[in-house]
């Protein structure tokens, strides 16, 4: 037995919908509400990190540039140095050929004839001023072993190169001598 109404069964009816809806639309904005509190931390520490992180970015960006500043003087200083050397090598005195020459000739053992003096200016190590190359003929192994010896002695020839092709033959030997001016 039903003692209320359709009408009063309808409106009870939405008055619990309603009730009901109230209900859920009051949890869905709670819900939504601590969502906020509980992300707003969250929020102002991404926002401190974006910061931190576009400043970083701007110093790598200033050291870039700091760095490809010096890597173009690093460039400069280089291309410098190189013209200097240059020039050092352009200017330096050219040794005294005649002198070079007597310094051979005077050390000259009986015996040794010289058929060819070369002067080369591009010297091979960085402390000498050239190389000079001679070669000639030689009687006996001995008197070219003396010749060689008493060049040896010479402050001005520096890295005295006889070669041991020299010494092959007893007699009648042609020579071929290598040493650096210095």
């Amino acid at each position: 037995m039903n003692l209320l109404s359709s009408v009063q069964k309808d409106t009870i009816r939405r008055e619990y919908l309603w009730r009901l809806f109230e209900v859920g639309a009051f949890v869905v904005i709670t819900l939504l509400l601590i969502a906020l509190v509980l992300l707003l931390p969250s929020g102002v520490f991404l926002s401190v990190e974006t910061m931190s992180v576009e400043n970083a970015l701007e110093q790598a960006k200033n050291q870039r540039a700091i760095l490809e500043k010096d890597v173009t003087t690093q460039a400069l200083v280089k291309e410098v140095r190189t013209r200097l050397e240059i020039l050092r090598t352009a200017s330096s005195e050219p040794p005294d050929l005649s002198a070079i020459f007597k310094t051979v000739l005077s050390h000259r053992a009986f015996g040794v004839s010289i058929t060819s003096l070369i002067f080369d200016r591009t010297p091979e190590g960085g402390d000498t001023r050239g190389a000079v190359t001679f070669s000639g003929m030689a009687e006996t192994r001995a008197r070219l072993l003396a010749f060689v010896a008493s060049l040896e002695a010479e402050p001005t020839l520096v890295h005295i190169d006889s070669p041991i092709s020299n010494l092959v033959k007893d007699k009648n030997i042609q020579y071929v001598i290598h040493a650096d001016v210095k």
